[in-house]
């Protein structure tokens, strides 16, 4: 068969079987409906043979122009709430990938330059303070400049040309905060790659259940709007912060981090997030059999992952676990 035509075939939407050879059968007429010999999933045949014209309004995939930006918070929110956003969207609508990860990085960027403003406007008035006051707190000899960069790179890097911070590791004036990250967000990210590793790094699991690995990376892709509990004590510190130094006048730096078991309680609810999410993507996105069992065992290994890393990142939280 010809590349074009390939192109052209009717597939099935969830395990892409080649269904040229059903409708091939279709003699006096054609069937509103059918079942994909190879999975078993019901079809739409008029969805099957025009994917192209299934679009869902209001989702990023699916917008151009202008809408592209109100369909991006509109996704936002859908993604929040698993159930919404898998009622709408569905397989047999053609994924987007790489309008997917655009998406995903602007949801990123854009709450890190929120928290960037926030840092800019604490800076402000605490230089204000400084020549008004001439007070003289922790920082206050680093150059405004050098204060604006830090408050964009962080918290993956800090400009510090003068190498005091030698205990971490530099590449030329940047120190790497990586390293520095605190237990909850080191094991809110681990849980949050580990549900579609484990589906992706089992491929007798994902060939049982049929499923393309474009549906994996889509809900992957979209599950990163769970990140957000990650900024929570973050959005707490900032404002913290950002009121000690414009309203109070003092240079308060707020809660630094959360302690082993506010780290324990944020990775909890991080996976339980998840858990509803895959749980709604395995059941109602991808339409296949005993969500709870798969998702169960999913969310079980993503947890002890995300201890691990919390533990290895913090070992208080070892310590709270297994006194």
């Amino acid at each position: 068969m010809r590349r074009e035509d390939r192109a052209t075939a009717p597939s099935c939407p969830r395990c892409g079987y080649d269904l040229s050879g059903q409708v091939a059968t279709w003699e006096t007429r054609c069937p509103l409906t059918g079942v994909c010999s190879e999975c078993g999933l019901d079809l739409s045949w008029t969805e099957v043979m025009h994917p192209e014209r299934l679009k869902v309004r209001g989702f990023v995939e699916h917008e151009h122009g202008w809408r592209v930006l109100s369909s991006a918070f509109r996704t936002l929110w859908w993604a929040l709430l698993p159930w919404r956003f898998w009622t709408r969207v569905r397989m047999e609508h053609p994924p987007r990938l790489g309008r997917m990860a655009l998406w995903s990085l602007s949801v990123f960027l854009g709450c890190h330059l929120v928290f960037a403003g926030m840092r800019l406007a604490s800076i402000e008035c605490m230089m204000s303070t400084i020549r008004t006051m001439g007070r003289m707190v922790p920082g206050a000899a680093m150059g405004r400049l050098e204060w604006y960069l830090n408050c964009v790179l962080t918290p993956l890097l800090w400009y510090e040309p003068s190498g005091l911070r030698s205990d971490l590791p530099q590449v030329g004036p940047f120190v790497i905060l990586v390293g520095e990250w605190p237990a909850f967000a080191w094991g809110t990210v681990v849980a949050w790659i580990a549900f579609p590793a484990m589906v992706m790094a089992l491929p007798v699991t994902r060939t049982r259940a049929k499923v393309r690995g474009v549906h994996v990376w889509r809900a992957f892709g979209y599950s990163g709007a769970g990140l957000i509990i990650f900024l929570l004590p973050s959005l707490v510190r900032a404002i913290d912060t950002t009121w000690s130094i414009c309203v109070d006048n003092t240079f308060a730096t707020g809660v630094a981090r959360p302690g082993p078991r506010g780290s324990l309680v944020l990775i909890a609810i991080m996976i339980g997030w998840l858990a509803w999410w895959w749980g709604q993507a395995w059941r109602r996105g991808m339409r296949l059999a005993r969500p709870v069992l798969h998702i169960g065992v999913l969310s079980i290994v993503a947890g002890m992952g995300a201890l691990v890393s919390a533990g290895i990142a913090d070992s208080d939280v070892l310590l709270l676990m297994w006194p």
